[in-house]
């Protein structure tokens, strides 16, 4: 394994560069952020005279351009409509209707999708806001955020199934996943994660647990994979035939974030996609 692709990689604050550079003599890293490119020019002064850096700025889900613009049309021609808001609710609804393009071209012996399983739906959250906004005013769609939220729930995790789907279809012959599982709030000091499995890893399965902390009397959780599965309970054929791996959860400490007061924990795993049956034979 001489090569590998990282999928979501940033700024380089969560990547082991030094690791990557003696491992690998080819790198390719790929985000949605140009803003990242600095950040990813300065690791390509600092890699040995035999490495190798490609850099890649594009939207991996392939769709959030399009949408946009169809989204957009749509709203503009419901204002004529009797309830316009209704119409945008049904029009954001029928998003999770539409077929996902395989927006992944890569050719790397090794593969890495590093935290943005459950974030790549977020820009089409974003969008999706961002085109309500204009549409009826700020101060609308927030009073009404739980209604079209809940309508983009089934485009954002058919976003997410799309990304496990295109990965399992690249060569590559090891995949590796870092996602976020689930977001606790408030994210109280003694607030951890006890597991309920005492599987050696990596284990078939994802491993169960709970949160557990002796202070809080409520806690509210969000399903970061907007109910998309990471388990094995379907056809292998669904993630082309790979053998997945779970590997144990872990907790993420995250400081409040501008404008709130809460403190929240995102509970983290990782799990492989390993050789296709084919590649073993």
């Amino acid at each position: 394994v001489r090569s590998i692709a990282v999928l979501g990689a940033g700024r380089l604050y969560d990547l082991d560069t030094d690791a990557l550079a003696h491992r690998f003599d080819e790198i390719t890293l790929v985000d949605a952020d140009p803003n990242c490119l600095p950040a990813w020019s300065a690791y390509g002064q600092r890699l040995p005279g035999t490495g190798h850096l490609t850099t890649v700025v594009t939207d991996i889900t392939g769709v959030l351009g399009p949408w946009s613009a169809e989204l957009r049309t749509a709203l503009e021609q419901n204002r004529g409509a009797s309830n316009p808001w209704k119409e945008a609710l049904s029009t954001i609804r029928r998003f999770g209707e539409k077929g996902m393009p395989n927006a992944l071209n890569l050719n790397a012996d090794a593969v890495l999708s590093l935290n943005i399983l459950s974030q790549l739906p977020l820009g089409w959250q974003a969008l999706i806001e961002r085109e309500l906004h204009r549409s009826f005013g700020r101060s609308l769609v927030k009073e009404r955020e739980t209604e079209w939220l809940e309508s983009y729930t089934v485009s954002g995790k058919r976003i997410i199934e799309a990304h496990l789907r295109d990965l399992a279809a690249l060569p590559a012959r090891e995949i590796l996943v870092v996602t976020d599982l689930r977001y606790a709030f408030p994210g109280a000091s003694d607030l951890t994660w006890e597991s309920e499995t005492t599987e050696a890893e990596p284990a078939d399965q994802p491993m169960k647990g709970r949160w557990k902390s002796g202070t809080l009397s409520s806690l509210e959780e969000m399903d970061a994979l907007l109910g998309a599965s990471i388990a094995m309970n379907s056809p292998t054929e669904s993630l082309g035939g790979r053998v997945m791996k779970h590997y144990r959860p872990w907790v993420w400490d995250l400081s409040p974030q501008r404008g709130s007061e809460k403190a929240e924990k995102h509970l983290v795993t990782a799990f492989s996609l390993g050789p296709k049956r084919s590649d073993k034979e």
